[in-house]
């Protein structure tokens, strides 16, 4: 619907072309001014009256529109406020008669990068990583159907001294059959308790720190524990990704 078009159509008549008024019609900076206004200040010098006079005599002399529930003047602006039934019925009536509602091709050769959720490994898919997650694939299909090359990207939270603190953990507290019955579960299990102990026994932290160095240095056992910890968590959260059908 061309919202600007139908605010022209209801002014036709008034002295001032369907090119101008267009024009000039700007959005309201705060909601109680209104979807649409038209300022009235151009038309002074025309209409020979002050915007205040000219918006009045407007606002009294428009024609019906179902498109509209309310028009009114305040001061020198004319201000349009869209019937939301008739918006709404519009809306889905675009949409269901369309075959591709929406889409375009402004895309075309453009590639637009999407953010995710980010999640952390070792640590379960929770409420504050659920909007990023349906933003975020809301936009990456908004942007394909308009043409785009959208690239979604989930920057895992994957590194850090944290997981040499999950391996010392896992090696005292744990172990590869606890980890793959437990999941995210007994890796948060085995995570508190580290910091537990740690307040206890300070030497837990160099552990850590040397456990940590061990995966930069690509040891093979520290990785193969890292992976393992990477393997269940991705596992365990793709689950709530199909449930919500985001890859």
């Amino acid at each position: 619907m061309d919202y600007k078009q139908a605010i022209a159509e209801s002014l036709e008549g008034c002295g001032i072309s369907e090119n101008e008024i267009k024009e000039l019609i700007i959005i309201p900076p705060e909601k109680h001014m209104g979807d649409y206004c038209l300022p009235c200040f151009k038309f002074a010098k025309l209409m020979r009256k002050s915007p205040a006079e000219i918006a009045g005599s407007l606002a009294q002399n428009i024609r019906g529109s179902q498109v509209f529930c309310k028009v009114e003047a305040a001061g020198g602006y004319l201000n349009f406020f869209i019937d939301r039934n008739f918006l709404v019925k519009n809306t889905v009536s675009e949409i269901l008669s369309a075959d591709n509602y929406g889409a375009s091709g402004e895309g075309g050769g453009k590639t637009v990068c999407i953010d995710y959720s980010s999640i952390n490994i070792a640590k379960p898919f929770h409420i504050g990583h659920l909007s990023t997650t349906v933003i975020g694939g809301a936009l990456y299909r908004i942007y394909k159907y308009m043409g785009y090359n959208a690239v979604g990207i989930n920057h895992l939270g994957d590194w850090g001294t944290q997981f040499g603190k999950l391996i010392c953990a896992y090696r005292l507290w744990s172990s590869k059959e606890q980890i793959l019955s437990g999941g995210i579960k007994e890796m948060l299990r085995i995570y508190v308790k580290f910091h537990e102990e740690a307040e206890k026994d300070k030497s837990l932290d160099d552990e850590a720190r040397r456990q940590f160095k061990l995966i930069e240095d690509s040891d093979a056992e520290a990785l193969s524990v890292f992976n393992l910890f990477k393997e269940i968590t991705l596992k365990e959260v793709d689950k709530v990704y199909r449930r919500l059908n985001i890859e």
